[in-house]
């Protein structure tokens, strides 16, 4: 059986999470994580849909996709925002 190497630590994954950009997104799973962080070591990866167009829509719909920088630190957590290719929707 392999030694422990110390407490375990969280790597939380969340569609929703907020940014500089995005202040009121996600509050909620924020607030939750970050009580977890004050018991365990926490990183949160929070992936960004991105199109390669999508500041051009912007004209269109000013708020569509409004981004998110690559990280963050947050309350001393590091908080990575990685794109992901989607196309957006052409319906609505």
């Amino acid at each position: 059986m392999p030694e422990s190497r110390g407490a375990p630590h969280i790597v939380v994954l969340a569609s929703l999470f907020p940014s500089r950009m995005q202040p009121g997104a996600g509050l909620f799973i924020r607030e939750r994580m970050f009580r977890v962080g004050r018991q365990l070591p926490l990183a949160v990866v929070a992936p960004t849909p991105w199109f390669p167009f999508q500041s051009l829509l912007r004209r269109v719909k000013p708020h569509f996709r409004p981004g998110a920088p690559g990280y963050e630190c947050q309350a001393g957590v590091d908080v990575w925002y990685p794109r992901f290719f989607s196309i957006p929707s052409l319906c609505k």
